[in-house]
């Protein structure tokens, strides 16, 4: 056998071998001898044509090229693509009757080069349905595919999905789709045993009435909005309704569905594409959410607590959380914030469906209102009176008392909290209680004893005060100057200025006091007495 596979633009060659003198007796040949290659007719055996697709002179053992020109060519020899016998044939034999060879069977094939197009037929009238290649249809629906360009000495293979050799068909094939999905259908030319390149591939989508089983959840909760949805079929429209209750957004297949009652709620759905129509239904229980009163927003002063609370129910689970994060599962949680903060309290109830709602309450807070801060002097030793300059509802004294005033002799702070009508936090008034020596006038006695009996024996102020500038002098009644200092606290034990002992009498002292708050000068007498000493 020798096959070829040609194009427009490409023939085939190859090589035969010729072997002289294979049944007895052998012929011999001489030159001017030829061997050539005679194309015959499949059939008949009828001469087509000799020594056109090739030929060699030899009178021995020999090989003999033989070649088959492109498809436009072909004609011109007489050939077509086909099946053909072929045998060499000598030109010059001693054999008369050995002239002719073995024969050969020639296969020529020439598939279209093209690919091949498919096209949808009506079955009645044969007319193209103008398919683009991509159709849909429903099930149980057969297509009628039309091939072009057709060869009927080809034989034509058609490919469904992965399965290579579905079918084979001539011109027209028809096909039933009796299962839905996507279908990719191809067909590949073969012509005497050469493959052509196949063909585009013919997308179809093979659908049913809808199906529209309605998925979503089994319970809401009232006031919920919930998705449900349908599997999604191509080139279908979807219609939803809820009793009772609101569709609020629609995607087709898809729909968000509001429920505003407890108690049962009833989802339909029409479907409709042009395989069919379908309506589907399904009840849904929708439970009762617990209540949930977190209160009104409330005002705290820095350092307070506040209870926060909600309303206790059946089977309740509380959640407080405050920035996301849970801190107490109580129905009610005293809080101490420092500044002004939302707390979020969320309230589940038991069950197959957890039915969740959730309320805040931000609670407030303010600072103390800064009141006066008072200084308060006064003489050392002395008490003062600290007093409340508003008229408030309640007093708090940092001592504990609670009165508007108290008196005091401790030096420090003292604070007042004075509690406002209308205020939350306390005016708060500070009171900075010191003491300071204060001005005293001078005192002295009017007679001392100077006779070392260890009693009254220097003369010295029984008062005196840390002047700013001080000073005495001291004169015997002749106005001689006997003593003088500029000590405030001095001791004069008699003696004048020189040493000597002042005899007894009275004498005249004259003391200058200088200070910030008061100026004096003090003038008396003291009487010296000796007298009874040893």
């Amino acid at each position: 056998d020798v096959s070829f596979c040609i194009t427009d633009v490409e023939g085939g060659d190859t090589t035969l071998s010729v072997e002289i003198q294979q049944d007895d007796p052998g012929a011999n040949y001489s030159p001017p001898n030829e061997f050539l290659l005679q194309v015959l007719h499949f059939m008949t055996f009828a001469v087509i044509n000799t020594g056109v697709v090739g030929s060699v002179a030899a009178i021995n053992d020999t090989t003999v090229q033989i070649i088959i020109p492109p498809l436009p060519q072909l004609f011109t020899i007489g050939l077509v693509p086909g099946n053909y016998y072929m045998r060499i044939v000598a030109t010059n034999s001693d054999q008369t009757w050995d002239t002719l060879g073995t024969l050969i069977r020639l296969t020529i094939g020439a598939p279209n080069p093209s690919p091949l197009s498919i096209d949808v037929i009506d079955p009645i009238t044969l007319q193209s349905t103008n398919f683009d290649g991509d159709t849909t249809i429903c099930i149980n629906e057969a297509l009628y595919f039309l091939l072009s360009p057709y060869n009927f000495e080809s034989t034509y293979i058609w490919g469904l999905n992965n399965i290579q050799n579905f079918a084979e068909g001539g011109p027209t094939t028809g096909i039933l789709f009796n299962g839905g999905g996507e279908y990719d259908l191809t067909v590949t030319e073969t012509n005497f045993g050469c493959v052509g390149p196949g063909s585009e591939i013919a997308h179809i989508n093979v659908i049913g009435p809808p199906n529209s089983p309605i998925l979503g959840p089994f319970q809401a909760c009232e006031g919920d909005t919930m998705e449900y949805h349908v599997p999604l079929n191509e080139d279908t429209y979807y219609s939803w309704n809820v009793i009772p209750g609101d569709v609020v957004d629609t995607l087709g297949n898809t729909a968000d569905l509001y429920f505003p009652t407890a108690g049962q709620a009833v989802i339909t759905l029409s479907a409709v594409n042009e395989c069919g129509s379908v309506n589907s239904t399904r009840t849904i229980i929708v439970r009762q959410p617990p209540i949930v009163n977190a209160g009104n927003d409330t005002t705290i002063c820095n350092d307070e607590t506040v209870t926060i609370h909600t309303n206790d129910g059946t089977n309740y689970n509380f959640y407080w959380s405050l920035n996301g994060n849970e801190f107490s599962q109580d129905s009610s949680v005293n809080v101490s914030p420092d500044t002004s903060t939302t707390y979020v309290i969320r309230v589940t109830n038991s069950g197959v469906l957890a039915c969740e709602t959730s309320d805040t309450v931000t609670v407030f807070v303010e600072d103390p209102k800064p009141g006066k801060s008072i200084l308060l002097e006064t003489c050392d030793g002395e008490e003062m009176v600290l007093t409340a300059d508003t008229i408030a509802l309640s007093y708090l004294w940092s001592n504990g008392e609670i009165t508007n005033s108290i008196t005091v002799q401790d030096t420090g702070w003292y604070y007042l909290y004075s509690q406002l009508e209308n205020e939350v936090c306390a005016k708060v008034d500070s009171f900075h209680f010191v003491t300071k020596p204060c001005y005293l006038p001078l005192i002295l006695v009017n007679v001392f004893s100077p006779n070392d009996d260890g009693f009254n024996n220097t003369w010295t102020p029984k008062q005196t005060f840390g002047y700013d500038e001080f000073s005495i002098i001291i004169y015997n009644r002749w106005g001689l100057k006997v003593f003088e200092s500029e000590d405030p606290f001095f001791h004069w034990n008699g003696d004048d200025l020189g040493g000597n002992k002042c005899t007894d009498g009275t004498y005249f002292y004259i003391a200058g006091l200088q200070h910030l708050e008061n100026s004096d000068e003090q003038k008396g007498t003291v009487t010296l007495i000796r007298g009874g000493a040893n």
